[in-house]
């Protein structure tokens, strides 16, 4: 992933951006940061497959994804998957 692209918010408060960030490498994320809270998404290459990885934060409190190729239903599955998280989401 390219580390500009990451950026460290806070304890456990993270914001990745740019269209490097891919579906896959967002699976990645989720494997080697499990302990995230707050998480804020921006670039083109993430898409309604890279929400499947989020349901398994057990942590994540919050999610913001804007500028994104998520579509309405990744949104809709996802709030089934968790409905404890709360997502702000511009298409």
């Amino acid at each position: 992933m390219c580390v500009t692209c990451a950026s460290r918010l806070g304890r456990g408060r993270w914001k990745f951006a740019g269209t490097d960030v891919s579906d896959e490498q967002l699976g990645e994320v989720v494997d080697g940061l499990p302990h995230i809270v707050h998480l804020h998404l921006f670039g083109r290459s993430i898409t309604d497959a890279g929400l499947e990885h989020l349901a398994s934060l057990e942590r994540l409190e919050s999610l913001s994804i804007a500028g994104t190729d998520v579509t309405a239903d990744g949104i809709a599955r996802l709030r089934r998957q968790r409905p404890d998280l709360q997502v702000h989401y511009e298409p």
